[in-house]
């Protein structure tokens, strides 16, 4: 179940500029800040974990997508995949 939008990989790359700024991390992931259809957003990218089914990462974000608390950000979209070459 996905009740969020999927956008391709390359999109966020673009909308990051190539995962430049970063705001923060994590165990997870990085998160970076960027602009995406003229809306600033902050982007967490994954680490590569073969613990983290992409099945249940989906599940999570669409749950994610549904709370709405001063505390919480918005859920936009997701990328099901990167190459396996990033950076």
């Amino acid at each position: 179940m996905t009740l969020v939008a999927v956008v391709p990989y390359a999109s966020l790359v673009v909308a990051t500029k190539g995962w430049s700024e970063t705001l923060g991390s994590g165990a997870y992931g990085t998160v970076y800040g960027g602009q995406l259809d003229g809306l600033s957003v902050a982007v967490k990218r994954f680490n590569d974990r073969s613990d983290i089914s992409l099945a249940s990462l989906a599940d999570e974000l669409a749950a994610a997508s549904l709370v709405r608390h001063a505390a919480v950000i918005r859920v936009l979209a997701m990328a099901r995949a990167a190459p396996r070459d990033r950076p």
